[in-house]
């Protein structure tokens, strides 16, 4: 990664922790939930630019959002997806990680992996 680039992963990590924190909020209020569908926002579209080394682009039909999954108290993992730009974001849980399992793949199982030995206090 480049010098530039960490500087702008820096300006760009006060937003993004905002949007992580109400991530946080959500699943502290719905204590039953393990996951969510939201939109995107643009400091996330924009980190994800920077670490992937690519910019989504979407059809003016379609929208990015967030599929959120809490794997421990505060902690979450998170995956882009593409959808329809008038999709329902207030969607029952099932339907949450239907949307989430549908967009994991091998490299955010292997990380999940991890937070949960993490947060687990296993080392």
């Amino acid at each position: 990664m480049t010098r530039n680039q960490r500087r702008q992963l820096q300006k760009l990590a006060e937003r993004v922790d905002r949007v992580v924190e109400s991530d946080h909020r959500f699943f502290e209020r719905f204590p039953d939930r393990q996951y969510r569908v939201r939109l995107a926002s643009q400091a996330e579209i924009e980190t994800n630019a920077i670490i992937e080394g690519d910019k989504i682009t979407v059809a003016p039909d379609r929208q990015i959002y967030v599929a959120v999954k809490s794997v421990a108290p505060r902690t979450n993992l998170r995956l882009i997806i593409v959808g329809p730009r008038d999709a329902d974001t207030d969607i029952p849980e099932d339907l949450a990680q239907a949307l989430y399992e549908r967009v994991n793949c091998d490299k955010a199982r292997e990380i999940e992996a991890q937070v949960r030995l993490m947060a687990s206090g296993v080392r």
